[in-house]
């Protein structure tokens, strides 16, 4: 009996739909249709390596109340899976989880109402056992889960709760932990962390008993250690212009063969941010970002592109935005997100001693400077509403 498996690291569908496009005649965004493409592109690997088991490491959907377009189309492909014999089992990640004081719901649960065969949601840790491999499944849990005061405490309770799912595990058998959960060393992306106060931050020498590790939660992959082996596979797809230069992976599970596992990249969608800067002297600014354009050498084709454009010059005439927007288009862009343009403040500095003027800044007006300055146009505001949350709570 085939033993392979395809382990697939969090999906969050319906992520970053705004960087995507409407598509005539359809509901969904196609950042959207993007991830399911993913999706049908894992089943594919499956058939076509004779693979019997897919493993979702958490956060399947991005936000815990997905829309029902996209619960639609997962009960499709999961039906699509139980139709090729294919067994899937899931997770749950922390933005599946909803809770309301200690009561917990999740969207996972319409899926287990669903009743497809061979589909399965991992809520609480446990062990499965297959011919020649075993997987602990290691759902999100944080500080709250364990209803204790400290981080040590919490990391204590899960740590004393593995030898009991090893002396499961036959000696015969590879023995792999899959889980939802952060590892010491990781290097957060986004915001995979929502709640630092709570999260869970688990050492590498907790899985030593363990052939393999592979955690999702973060979305950057990275291996952590080769003895034990430990790593984050990361996210299923690029789901914000900071994860532009990442590679995404599925990690195929082989006990029979040497190595015991391989990495194939996800043929995911690009996400490319260009950032150009018009000098002072120019003056046909239009002219001179086609030119940065002509000689980029990023391949826009089929991606989708940011562009940010800053003028140094308070004089320059603003760029033509149709030519610019027309040329991305040319090149074979999928779909050109946002070209943002904005002009280089000038300071000017005050000698207070001299003119007696207080030139003193107040934390509103700081914040907004800063964030003018160094925070992504898409998560602006929403900086500048939390730093100033901040800032009351502080005084």
């Amino acid at each position: 009996m085939n033993n392979k498996s395809i382990i697939l690291g969090d999906p969050h569908l319906g992520a970053q739909s705004v960087s995507g496009k409407p598509v005539i005649g359809n509901q969904l965004n196609s950042r959207v249709i993007d991830q399911f493409k993913i999706l049908d592109w894992v089943l594919n690997q499956a058939i076509d390596n004779e693979i019997n088991t897919i493993i979702i490491t958490g956060d399947l959907f991005d936000v815990p109340t997905p829309s029902s377009s996209i619960i639609v189309l997962l009960i499709e492909w999961l039906k699509r899976c139980s139709d090729n014999h294919i067994s899937v089992h899931i997770l749950l990640g922390n933005h599946d989880l909803l809770r309301s004081g200690q009561h917990q719901v999740s969207a996972l649960d319409i899926i287990n109402s669903a009743e497809i065969e061979s589909v399965f949601i991992h809520k609480t840790i446990n062990t499965i056992h297959m011919n020649g491999v075993s997987y602990t499944m290691l759902p999100f849990r944080d500080r709250r889960s364990f209803n204790v005061n400290t981080h040590d405490e919490a990391v204590s309770i899960l740590r004393d709760k593995l030898p009991y799912e090893l002396a499961e595990i036959s000696r015969h058998n590879m023995k792999v932990a899959v889980g939802h959960l952060a590892l010491e060393g990781s290097i957060p992306a986004l915001n995979e962390i929502d709640d630092t106060i709570n999260e869970l931050f688990c050492p590498i020498n907790m899985f030593k008993d363990y052939d393999y590790t592979f955690f999702g939660h973060i979305h950057a992959f990275q291996e952590l250690s080769g003895s034990p082996f430990v790593a984050h596979i990361g996210s299923m797809d690029i789901s914000n212009f900071g994860e532009s230069k990442q590679d995404k992976y599925i990690v195929i599970i082989d006990p029979d063969n040497s190595p015991h596992h391989t990495y194939v990249r996800i043929p995911t969608r690009r996400l490319n941010q260009v950032s150009i800067s018009v000098p002072e002297n120019i003056t046909d600014a239009t002219a001179y970002v086609l030119q940065e354009l002509k000689d980029n050498k990023q391949d826009l084709a089929k991606s989708i592109v940011k562009l940010n454009i800053t003028l140094d010059s308070q004089d320059v005439i603003n760029v033509d935005r149709g030519i610019i927007e027309k040329y991305l288009n040319d090149l074979g862009t999928f779909h050109v997100s946002r070209i943002s343009e904005e002009r280089k403040v000038s300071t000017i500095k005050k000698n207070t001693e001299l003119d007696g003027i207080d030139n003193t800044i107040n934390p509103a007006t700081a914040i907004r400077l800063y964030a003018e300055e160094n925070v992504d146009q898409d998560i602006k505001e929403e900086f500048i509403q939390l730093a100033n949350e901040i800032v009351k709570e502080a005084v």
